[in-house]
């Protein structure tokens, strides 16, 4: 079996597994250097490696270690989940205008029967500064809700992993008397890259949205 053939065989072999939607194999010097996975949230990511390692072990003799498997979950059922779960903020609308500075975005979001609205501008107009102007935008509206700045916007980026677009958003967590965290939120790009950049940001903050909320 040729090399590419056998690489596109496990591949497919990956994406049969419950929960995987894509696989991409690397190839270095003959030998296999890294695994990239895109799953559902149906299972673990550590659970799901391991069983990758095994796969690979028992049906093509490779032993690779289970740190060179990279997974990124995400859910793709978002905009159903959102309609499913009241308790979630919903992206409500998202919008481009002239602000004082130069561009400016106006999002809403909803929260059960209450409308959380923030606008952001800023004199730069690449589509990175716009990235996060929504992202910081997005997290003002969660903020909002909870009276107090937990969230702040660290990052955002867009990936290409195997045959698909991901937005990233990394989110710096500050809890009163706790630990300083980073949250990562990931959002499949479907038609608009701006709107999975906003969806990443929930993504980042939900739980520990939620959870706050509930113990409030």
């Amino acid at each position: 079996m040729e090399q590419s053939t056998r690489l596109k065989d496990i591949e497919r072999s990956i994406e049969s597994m419950e929960g995987i939607v894509s696989a991409k194999v690397v190839e270095c010097e003959g030998n296999i250097s890294e695994v990239h996975v895109l799953s559902n949230r149906s299972k673990i990511p550590k659970l799901l490696a391991r069983d990758i390692e095994t796969l690979l072990k028992a049906r093509y003799e490779l032993d690779i270690d289970h740190k060179k498997i990279s997974i990124v979950t995400f859910d793709m059922n978002e905009a159903e989940r959102d309609v499913s779960f009241p308790c979630r903020p919903l992206l409500w609308s998202m919008g481009w205008k002239r602000g004082f500075e130069g561009i400016a975005v106006e999002v809403e979001v909803k929260m059960g029967d209450r409308l959380y609205k923030e606008t952001k501008d800023d004199r730069q107009g690449t589509v990175k500064d716009r990235h996060a102007l929504i992202g910081r935008a997005v997290l003002c509206c969660l903020n909002s809700m909870v009276g107090k700045p937990l969230f702040s916007l660290r990052g955002v980026t867009i990936q290409r992993f195997a045959d698909f677009d991901l937005a990233l958003s990394f989110v710096d967590c500050r809890i009163p008397q706790g630990e300083e965290r980073v949250l990562i939120g990931t959002a499949l790009v479907r038609e608009d890259t701006f709107e999975a950049v906003a969806r990443a940001a929930m993504d980042a903050v939900n739980r520990t949205l939620v959870v706050h909320l509930e113990s409030q």
